[in-house]
């Protein structure tokens, strides 16, 4: 994995640690009509500090990497490292180029991101549709507790939320707009409320509409009301940007799968392999902060007794990317190139956008210290430079 991979691996963690930031997810209650009537609650807890991150694990790399030039402290990556060549690389047509069908998923991805909910009163309902209904239970004409779902609601998919007996079924061919008398049986047993077990039960249903979702069309309008930000303007620009993009993606993760298989690292400085070690201990406990576990139960989740298990196993990932990072260093090293924070800014503008980049920096000065984001950048700045001398080979 090159570290390019891996930064961006961790930085997706971030993101998504920030926009969770005093975000809550209420849950329907669907009462006594369900199979399963649990009602979870979620308590709200608001770790962020006045600058709007939350409280996420600090990566120090300042032991391990120059603060002047962001490589690896007391390494000199070329004495170790014995590279290829570097300058004369040829990309693949196949790897660089998107097939129709890629770009097809990916405008169909783009679309399904873009679908709106809208509400439909004019038709019956029908099995599979989604249906926005409101309910009183009684049993022997009295009301019981959790058999109502109150003014607000609840969404059920008729052959797919599960309810009591033939519930959902009883809907069909009603319009919305209707009360339904749904007459069901409750099982016996039913662990839920054991006292409703073989029980005779009369749910007066409203039916107050259908949902369904509308996916857009591809159209010069959908695409500058949503892409614009990105310079698209047109169904035509918006596709050869996705072509660009493939081509970019692709191409830089060859350059670096070629560095791998062809330059040789003879050994990996203790200084390196301490450094990501803490790299990969503070990635876990980023995703715990993320996923709301505490480590010991994260690493339970992915087959691990304990973290050091977790990170023995590894080990042969981890030391491949870190081969990745000396490569990346010695080439670095013979170009006399040493990265800015101007270089660390202007990676994060091109790779996600100037319109995002004040709100993801400051998740990352809270999260690595600058020496982390100067090294981290050192393999972007290197591909763009090999690309640059790079042939892209022809279709055949």
């Amino acid at each position: 994995m090159s570290i390019l991979k891996r930064f961006l691996a961790a930085f997706i963690v971030l993101c998504m640690a920030a926009s969770l930031i005093a975000c809550s997810e209420d849950e329907d209650e669907t009462g006594g009509a369900t199979d399963e009537s649990v009602t979870e609650s979620e308590e709200d807890t608001d770790a962020s500090d006045d600058t709007g991150v939350t409280d996420l694990p600090y990566f120090n790399a300042e032991p391990y990497i120059d603060a002047e030039t962001g490589y690896f402290k007391d390494v000199k990556a070329l004495d170790i490292v014995t590279l290829a060549d570097y300058k004369n690389i040829t990309i693949p047509y196949d790897v660089y180029t998107m097939t129709d069908e890629a770009l097809q998923d990916n405008i169909d991805y783009i679309l399904n991101q873009n679908t709106t909910e809208v509400h439909v009163t004019d038709r019956a309902v029908a099995d599979g549709d989604t249906v926005h209904i409101v309910y009183t239970g009684s049993v022997d004409g009295e009301e019981f507790d959790g058999g109502a779902t109150g003014d607000s609601g609840t969404d059920v998919t008729i052959g797919v939320t599960s309810y009591i007996d033939d519930f959902l079924e009883q809907l069909i061919g009603h319009m919305p707009g209707e009360t339904v008398n749904v007459e069901v049986t409750f099982p016996d047993p039913y662990p839920n409320n054991p006292s409703l077990a073989n029980k005779d039960a009369l749910f007066v249903t409203e039916i107050k509409y259908i949902s369904e979702t509308v996916t857009p069309e591809l159209t010069d309008s959908f695409v500058q009301r949503n892409y614009s930000s990105q310079g698209w303007k047109t169904v035509d620009e918006l596709k050869e940007g996705i072509r660009e993009a493939h081509k970019n993606t692709y191409s830089r993760n060859y350059v670096a799968d070629y560095l791998l298989d062809n330059c040789k690292v003879s050994e990996i400085p203790e200084i390196a392999s301490a450094y990501n070690k803490d790299y990969f201990e503070w990635t876990v406990k980023l995703s715990c902060a993320n996923s709301n576990y505490d480590v010991d139960t994260y690493v339970k989740m992915q087959g691990y007794e304990s973290l050091e298990d977790y990170y023995t196993a590894s080990k042969e990932t981890l030391d491949t990317s870190i081969k990745s990072d000396l490569i990346f260093q010695a080439i670095a090293e013979e170009m006399q190139l040493v990265p800015t924070a101007d270089d660390v800014k202007s990676f994060l503008i091109d790779f996600y956008g100037e319109a995002n980049y004040e709100n993801y920096i400051k998740t990352f000065e809270a999260t690595m210290s600058p020496e982390s984001m100067l090294h981290s950048v050192i393999s972007s700045i290197i591909t763009t430079k090999l690309l640059d001398t790079a042939t892209f080979a022809e279709k055949e």
